[in-house]
């Protein structure tokens, strides 16, 4: 909560209190003057408030801080001004407020801490600073002795001891101060006790002191009128706190909920480490959300599940799930139920009632709630919420819903009744439990989404229409059927029942214009009747019964009732199949509607409440229906109204909005759009005059009414829209004809549209002379229409016609629509064949109309979209060549995903019997997937990207089927837009669209219905789940690029703000690669890694921050006792590591000293990197043997800044200090690679020896991801501090001279860890020795290219072949002093054949004169003496060895040693030529002592040759 939000109108509505002038502590102002408080623990939100008075223009009036590590908070008086000084951490701010305070008139100071923001209040004016960084806790350890000091800083304490030091030199205060408040450490806000004071004695008596009248936990101010209370976060109120508040209710009935967005105040987030939620509710539906907070990944959600309560919270690392249900107990059973939940840290707790108690812990390392949202009985989007169980707003009453965030109190309902600006009510929310009627009524949320009787296959929501199937009405000759409706929409089917199609019985009940209209047909004639004498779609219930006996019958609207006699002799209702409830979803084309049903035959559904349905007497559960049919949420088990939902303007594009129940309608059809909100690219379809379209149906239709609406755009004045025809003869014709003084060839008349049927039947719409003209012939009537002026001014214009029976209007634009009527007895239309644009190639229309010119969007004919079924493939044996055009594509909602392993999921596809997806998408990668949802058994869908093709591929359980797009002429991944639809037109066709190329494939096998589960991933999948795909899906990673216009079954997700999994690397907009990584985009060393549109640097190995790692990192100053700082890793996360990464920056001046180890708790594995006689070294065991790697060619004991980077990946290491060339370390033999459970990282101190200790500096600790030293200065609690340990900045000098030396070394190439856009990656695996899960003898094996399954790659600047530095000359050396190898491996000296690197790094034969035959006797003589002579001196040092407890050898850099198997006379290579690396294993050359090991004790055994 915003700082500003809880320092005013919530704290002013729960105090309220102005206080008068009263007693205080006066303070002196004397030298040693001073007033001693409890300490204040505000976290990251609290206050602190108190009165003060004075003439003294300057001093001190309050100071605290964190035990004199960083944080304080210092008020004062400057030249009558007050000043509030303080730092969280990432640097001092300072707020200032106020003139002439020293006016001896008492004022009143509040400051408040949330999260970043600090608000300082004087008098009721306010002003507040966000503080850099990102951490805000003002912590004041337990241990510390830290105080809130007001008037001065006393003289005992030190300096040293003091986050701000000047504090302690500050102008004491003389003047009063009186009624300090805030949290102690309790964390109960109370009026404050003096502990210790100097200079300061009572002003006057503390009433308080002398009777405290407050009850309750009031907090007592002490005024000059006496005592007085204050109530605030208290249950109770009255002038002493006396009077018990009434609890606190509100009624929700599904559509009401309560909530605050901190964003929207321009607030911040509320962090909390700790959590208290309690709340009494009271209900009869077993679900609904109750309570939800959170921010992002954070959250907390309190729902009700199938009548139990089940928690979720998760602090950003993984959510923690409870239930509490117990066996036999339900929570729904109306009756008052209290829930508490409490969360500690990342300990959580749920109780119900007192008695059913669940525990658990949340995972990751987070202790910290993020909340910058609430929502108390639902959203508008529950289902959305992130972390969300429910997906329903809760039905019921709630009672004193209390949240505490830390110091935090909100009475919810309380601040909402009294209407307090934080919360925002939608909804009419009653304060009061009132009973909601026990019906069971189900919402049909859209129009005719249906569900399949549980005799049936279940199916999911299809399409978004709702509806339910039942079995037959059994009413052969007699029967009845009550049911209760509530809708504001005015058409609709309620009810529909055919009998065998070869019969006419039927029976329908529908809302026409708002009323209610029954049909009955025995089979011999029907029967329809209007049931109504005034309008149902009042948004109120309504009673509807029907009964019959017989040909006889009755239907009663409430109080209305009508009779009705069906014609014909026949009295039985033979009725089969199914009861449609609702409409009839999927099965509009499989089910013929009769012509006299009219909403059945314009498709469409009933949409509002439903309940207490009786069938023949019995009572028919349509929520236990639902629950069983609907997996989609289009039908839900309550009954609500919500606010008018065009309120927040949905439509796109202009379109008009029209409210529905709960729902919003958008006419896209005046704009060129399309969609549930009007932002698909609409179909358009162009015809040059030679084009035609024809489209027969599948079936000839039968109406009394009709809806058709089309939307053109023409110069030719005249031309045909449309017709429709059955047979050869019934025709509507919309046709443009010339005018008279409109003549030639360029304004002849065109037809647009005309239909026909049978002999007669036929519509045509056309232009004819600009104007519209609707002709129509129904059963040899005929007539014709003309409406509109110069609408062939190449403009878009819209008509509609409406047809009900033989009434007739026509609209045009948004012009008032013209009415007109037929012949009576005109009633019934066929048609059977669609002409669109033209009948024929022909210019000379059949219908009287010429060819059109011009182009067509938004054909509908009673709910079907024409043209865009067509260009989907979805209408079969469509024939002509009309083209359709493609313009820029619209983006709605456009997201970039930044990565090939981001994504989002969503809530699972509902595509059960038909499919519905669109997108359109942008990308340079050639492979990636796109979308993913599995299912039961073998069923999932797919799309994705393979080398520049779209794929769409989907399992039914009969097998894989693969669609693929047919544009054969350029890869998609052109940086181009591509739309994409994917469609199901029937149950075993399947259509793949991308912009104007349509792929149809046939399913195979008996199944017809796609059962997914679980989610919807979009932009690929978590890692893991690629090796579980199926093996049709060719895609190991995700989808890189832009992704826009996301449509699934009509809805269009926000992929930023409401997936169920949301991602960081997708976000909003479509940018793309606009700046790329060079050479000195990252300093330091910092690797450049290229995103999508931007670059990021990794400075990992650096030992430095920042986006281009030039920001100093944190730093620790080791003293000379000594210091340690110990990281424990969690006993849950200490997996085994096959590899390390590690980076260490340091300074001193002293040449022997650890740096870091590594420990393991279950093995004696270790890892250390320490100083030895001023080189560094890292030694390493992971079970084999103890290994070493060094750098012996510098010195790093100089006092400069120095970074060394170390690697491990199993036996293999690599070092490198600062920018020198780097050391690697490939061992031979069979080796361990597994480092067991790492437990423990110390930093700055041996591991038991005092000599190990370092002293100097020690920055950006980097160890495998964890920065050591920013857990410590956070005082995180795994990590532990001994010894001389301060936080220290670099010393300038010394950080600007390594930024130099970096540069100089950027500028000159010199090789760094810096990689350039064309340099080589060296893999540090490269060579290494085999593995501990090797089961062959084996040796090094040199890689050339990285392979899939490496560990660790670690990328090593190469640089340009340079002339190497001549050696340095090399001293003779003694026996004790050649030491095998001198940091070359082995193999490094070629077998010791005696070969030295070259001037470019190469291996060259060193010079050396020709050998004589007569040599080789000297040379056998020599080696039988040496062979002696090492006999001896084995012999001697197996004595001297067994004498003597553990040496150090000591090498000398400056001389040359033997390589193994060398001569003793061939020239030896330098030191500094082979790279520095010294073995410090048990083998010959042992330079350091081996660290304890309780597993195994090697002797120590040298040879000199």
């Amino acid at each position: 909560m915003a700082a500003g939000v809880l320092a005013g109108p919530l704290l002013a509505a729960l105090v309220g209190l102005q206080l008068g002038l009263g007693l205080g502590i006066v303070l002196d102002g004397a030298e040693h003057s001073f007033a001693q408080y409890p300490r204040w623990q505000p976290g990251l939100n609290g206050s602190l408030q108190f009165e003060f008075r004075t003439t003294q223009p300057n001093g001190l009036l309050l100071y605290t801080d964190d035990g004199g590590w960083v944080d304080f908070f210092e008020v004062k008086l400057v030249e009558g001004s007050l000043r509030l000084r303080y730092n969280l951490g990432s640097g001092s701010e300072i707020l200032g407020l106020g003139r002439g305070l020293n006016d001896g008139r008492w004022h009143r100071v509040t400051v408040a801490r949330h999260h970043a923001r600090t608000t300082l209040t004087v008098d009721h004016i306010s002003e507040h600073r966000l503080s850099r960084g990102d951490q805000f806790t003002f912590d004041v350890a337990a241990a510390n002795q830290s105080h809130v000091y007001v008037g001065g800083v006393p003289q005992s304490v030190r300096v040293s001891q003091l986050a701000l030091p000047s504090a302690r030199f500050e102008p004491r205060l003389a003047g009063e101060v009186r009624n300090l408040v805030y949290s102690g450490e309790d964390g109960v806000e109370r009026r404050q006790d003096m502990k210790h004071s100097k200079g300061v004695r009572w002003n006057g008596v503390d009433t308080c002191a002398q009777h405290d009248p407050c009850q309750h936990g009031g907090i007592c101010i002490s005024t000059d009128t006496g005592a007085a209370c204050e109530c605030r976060n208290l249950d109770f109120r009255g002038v002493f706190c006396e009077k018990e508040k009434p609890p606190s209710e509100a009624t929700f009935r599904g559509a009401e909920y309560m909530t605050y967005d901190l964003t929207n105040t321009g607030g911040g987030a509320i962090a909390s480490t700790s959590d208290n939620l309690s709340m009494f509710f009271k209900t009869a539906q077993p679900n609904g959300l109750l309570f939800y907070t959170g921010d992002g990944d954070d959250y907390m959600t309190l729902s009700l599940m199938d009548g139990g309560i089940s928690l979720a919270v998760s602090l950003g690392s993984g959510a923690l799930r409870s239930k509490v249900r117990p066996v036999g107990v339900s929570f729904h059973d109306d009756q008052w139920h209290k829930v508490t939940v409490n969360r500690m840290a990342k300990e959580v707790s749920i109780n119900v009632d007192g008695v059913y108690t669940e525990r658990g812990t949340t995972s990751g390392p987070f202790t910290y709630l993020t909340s910058s949202r609430l929502f108390v009985a639902g959203s508008n989007d529950t289902s959305s919420l992130p972390g969300s169980q429910a997906r329903h707003n809760f039905v019921g009453c709630l009672r004193k819903v209390e949240y505490r965030a830390d110091s935090l109190h909100l009475d919810l309902i309380e601040l909402s009744r009294t209407g307090n600006p934080l919360i925002a009510v939608q909804g009419r929310v009653e304060y009061m439990c009132q009973s909601i009627e026990a019906a069971d009524p189900v919402s049909f949320a859209s129009r005719g989404s249906y569900l399949e009787d549980s005799r049936t296959v279940p199916i999911s929501l299809l399409t978004p229409e709702a509806n339910l199937v039942l079995p037959t009405w059994r009413a052969t000759q007699t029967g009845s059927i009550a049911l209760k409706i509530r809708t504001n929409e005015e058409d609709g089917l309620i009810l529909f029942n055919r009998g065998d199609p070869n019969m006419d019985d039927m029976f329908a009940l529908e809302l026409l214009a708002g009323h209610v209209w029954l049909h009955v047909d025995l089979g011999s004639g029907s029967v329809r009747v209007r049931a109504t004498k005034r309008r149902v779609d009042d948004g109120l219930w309504h009673q509807i019964s029907v009964s019959r006996d017989g040909r006889k019958g009755r239907v009663t609207v409430d109080d209305t009732s009508s009779d009705f006699v069906t014609p014909g002799t026949h009295n039985r209702l033979d009725l089969d199949g199914t009861l449609y409830v609702g409409g009839l979803g999927a099965d509009y084309d499989r089910v013929p509607v009769p012509a006299q049903v009219w909403s059945g035959t314009r498709r469409i559904g009933y949409v509002g409440c439903m309940r207490d349905l009786v069938i023949n007497g019995s009572v028919i559960g349509l929520a236990t229906y639902a629950r069983r049919q609907d997996s989609r949420g289009s039908i839900l088990t309550e009954c609500h109204s919500g606010p008018p939902s065009c309120d927040s303007q949905p439509c796109m594009n202009g379109a008009p909005c029209s409210n529905g129940w709960n729902r919003f309608m958008c006419d896209c059809t005046f704009t060129s759009f399309t969609g549930k909100t009007c932002t698909e690219e609409a179909t358009t379809v162009s015809f040059d005059g030679t084009q035609h379209m024809i489209v027969p149906l599948q079936r000839e239709q039968h109406t009394e009414a009709d809806d058709i609406t089309l939307r053109f755009k023409t110069l030719r004045p005249s031309g045909l829209l449309f017709a429709t025809t059955a047979g050869n003869s019934d025709r509507v014709e919309l046709a443009l004809r010339s005018h008279a003084v409109l003549t030639g060839p360029w304004f002849s008349s065109g037809l647009l549209f005309a239909t026909t049927a049978g002999n007669s039947d036929r519509v045509e719409l056309a232009l004819s002379g600009g104007r519209i003209r609707l002709s129509l012939r129904i059963e040899d009537t005929y007539k014709q229409f003309h409406e509109g002026q110069s609408l062939n001014d190449n403009q878009w214009h819209r008509v509609m016609v409406k047809r009900r029976n033989r009434d007739i209007q026509i609209f045009i634009d948004n012009e008032q629509p013209r009415n007109e009527a037929l012949e009576p007895g005109v009633s019934r239309l066929r048609t059977k064949f669609l002409y669109i644009g033209a009948v024929s190639p022909s210019s000379t229309g059949a219908f009287g109309a010429p060819n059109l010119v011009g182009q067509l969007q938004h054909f509908y004919l009673n709910g079907q979209p024409v043209l865009a079924l067509v260009r989907q493939g979805r209408l079969n044996d469509t024939q002509g060549g009309a083209r359709f055009g493609r313009r820029q594509p619209a983006l709605r909602r456009p997201v970039t995903f930044q990565s090939r392993y981001s994504y989002v999921a969503l809530r699972q596809l509902r595509a059960h019997t038909t499919v519905d997806i669109h997108f359109q998408f942008r990308t340079r990668e050639p492979t990636g997937l796109l979308l993913y949802n599995g299912g039961s058994g073998q069923d999932f869908i797919a799309v994705e990207l393979v080398d520049g093709r779209l794929y769409y591929v989907f399992n039914l359980g009969d097998g894989a089927v693969s669609v693929t797009d047919n544009n054969q002429f350029s890869a998609l991944n052109d940086y181009s837009w591509h739309s994409v639809a994917i469609g199901r037109p029937n149950s075993r066709t399947h259509t793949l669209m991308v912009d104007d190329h349509t792929s149809t494939v046939t399913s195979i096998g008996l199944n017809e219905n796609l059962n997914l589960k679980g989610r919807l991933y979009i932009g690929g999948v978590p890692t893991e789940m690629y090796s579980q795909l199926p093996p049709e899906i060719q895609s190991h990673f995700g989808y890189k690029g832009c992704l826009a216009s996301l449509t699934l079954g009509g809805e269009t997700p926000d992929l930023v703000r409401h997936p169920i999994i949301p991602s960081t690397s997708v976000v909003a907009g479509c940018v793309g690669p606009d700046s790329f990584c060079s050479p000195d985009s990252c300093k330091n060393g910092g690797i450049c890694k290229q995103e999508w549109n931007s670059f990021t640097c990794d400075c990992t190995l650096t030992s430095f921050v920042g986006l281009r790692c030039t920001e100093e990192s944190v730093s620790y100053e080791f003293g000379p006792g000594g210091g340690q700082i110990e990281y424990q890793y969690e006993r849950n996360r200490r997996p085994d590591r096959r590899s390390d990464l590690i980076a260490v920056g340091f300074s001193t001046t002293k040449p022997d000293g650890t740096l870091l180890r590594i420990d393991s708790d279950t093995h004696t594995d270790y890892l250390e990197i320490k100083l030895i006689e001023s080189n560094v070294y890292m030694v390493y065991d992971v079970g084999s043997e103890t290994l070493s790697i060094s750098d012996l060619g510098a010195r790093a004991d100089d006092g400069q800044y120095h970074v060394v980077r170390v690697t491990r990946n199993g036996p293999n290491s690599t070092l490198q200090l600062d920018h020198r060339p780097v050391q690697t370390k490939f061992p031979r033999g069979h080796q361990h690679d597994v480092f067991h459970a790492p437990s423990v990282v110390t930093v700055g101190g041996g591991h038991s020896a005092r000599s190990d200790n370092f002293e100097g500096l020690i920055s950006g600790v980097v160890v495998n991801g964890h920065r050591v030293l920013e857990k410590a200065a956070e005082n995180s609690r795994d990590v532990r501090l001994a010894g001389e340990l301060s936080i220290r900045a670099l010393p300038s000098r010394i950080k600007d001279a390594y930024f130099r030396h970096s540069e100089m070394q950027a500028v000159a190439g010199a090789a760094g860890p810096s990689p350039g856009i064309n340099d080589d990656l060296i893999y540090s695996g490269a060579g290494s020795g085999c593995g501990e899960t090797d089961d062959q003898e084996c040796s090094a094996v040199y890689k050339s290219d990285m392979d899939a399954n490496d560990d660790l790659v670690t990328p090593v600047y190469i640089r340009p072949p340079t002339r190497d530095r001549p050696p340095p000359p090399a001293k003779p050396c003694d026996d004790e002093d050649c030491l095998n190898g001198s940091g070359h491996p082995p193999d490094e000296m070629d077998g010791g054949r005696g070969r030295v690197r070259g001037g470019h790094g190469q291996w060259r034969a060193p010079n050396r004169p020709a050998e004589e035959p007569g040599e080789y006797v000297a040379m056998v003589i020599g080696i039988i003496a040496g062979a002696l002579i090492v006999v001896i001196i084995c012999i001697l040092i197996v004595l001297k060895v067994q004498g003597r407890n553990e040496r150090r050898f000591k090498a000398d850099e400056s001389k040359a040693y033997l390589a193994g198997g060398g001569r003793a006379g061939s020239p030896q290579p330098p030191l500094l030529a082979a790279g520095g690396q010294t073995e410090l294993s048990g083998a010959p050359g042992a330079l350091l002592p081996r660290p304890p090991r309780p597993k195994k004790t090697k002797d120590v055994k040298e040879w000199y040759v």
